[in-house]
């Protein structure tokens, strides 16, 4: 008897969890911010080098973390798609390698990911993609400054600019 129970409020629940997903998924809302301001993006800019093409907006890397902070909305509607160049102290880098094959053992550097800080007060920061075997030496100390171009595509705890390229290095 219990077992009977069970499966009748386990398939009613499974029956109201799937109609739900239906309508969830038919109105559109399955999209968040964050994926409507990649499409944008897609749509905008491609991903190709943007090295050669003027900022949309230069701020600092405090600055530009701290809006986001204060709101998240509006600052990625005024960003979405956008070409930013940012200032600001490398926190962190990433290097991402793999070994080509070209009669060589040594690995090469495919990607990276540079951290600026986002101030002392803040919890965020900016993260600076840059796109496989691009033309920058990414080598820097932290706590460097730097400037680094990039095109916006989203916000989670940090800013997220990919296709970066290396503007200055003011070491």
């Amino acid at each position: 008897m219990k077992a009977r129970i069970f499966l009748i409020i386990s398939g009613l629940l499974l029956f109201v969890l799937g109609i739900t997903a239906f309508f969830y998924f038919k109105n559109g809302n399955s999209k968040g911010i964050m994926s409507s301001a990649i499409e944008k993006v897609g749509e905008m800019i491609p991903r190709n080098d943007i090295s050669g093409r003027e900022a949309d907006f230069k701020v600092f890397a405090t600055d530009l973390a701290e809006e986001f902070e204060i709101n998240e909305d509006v600052a990625t509607e005024k960003y979405t798609g956008k070409i930013i160049e940012v200032t600001g102290s490398i926190r962190d880098i990433e290097l991402h390698s793999a070994k080509i094959q070209d009669n060589s053992s040594t690995e090469k550097i495919v990607s990276a990911v540079i951290y600026l800080e986002g101030g002392a007060d803040s919890i965020s920061g900016v993260i600076c993609e840059f796109e496989p075997n691009a033309n920058n030496e990414i080598l820097s100390d932290t706590d460097t400054p730097i400037t680094i171009k990039g095109i916006f595509s989203g916000y989670l705890v940090d800013v997220v600019l990919h296709t970066c390229t290396i503007v200055e290095r003011n070491e």
